[in-house]
């Protein structure tokens, strides 16, 4: 490069505070992802375990009518679902503001 000409590349100073802004989104980020994993994973196991349980033991439980051919065990089973899918949106969201504070 000779001398006199002007460099398209970004200046120092701006390369260190985007990297430390996306350091700290992605400690948010990570921090975040914990505080959502962690309580997901012990509800899903003593549901899922709960569950496979009462199919053992509460057969008649699980059998009983709530609306029509609906019974209780379709519908602990449709509230995994609901509160997956709730919870993966929420965390899809919080993915889209760091994404967009980084940016």
């Amino acid at each position: 490069m000779r001398s006199g000409t002007v460099s398209n590349a970004p200046s120092p100073k701006r390369d260190i505070a985007k990297e430390s802004a996306q350091h700290i989104a992605v400690g948010a980020l990570v921090a975040a992802k914990v505080a959502f994993v962690v309580p997901m994973t012990i509800i899903f196991f003593v549901s899922y375990i709960g569950l496979t349980a009462l199919a053992g033991f509460a057969k008649g439980f699980l059998a009983l009518k709530v609306i029509g051919a609906v019974n209780v065990g379709f519908m602990l089973i449709a509230s995994n679902y609901v509160l997956a899918i709730q919870n993966v949106q929420e965390f899809g969201a919080l993915v889209m503001e760091v994404e967009a504070w980084v940016s």
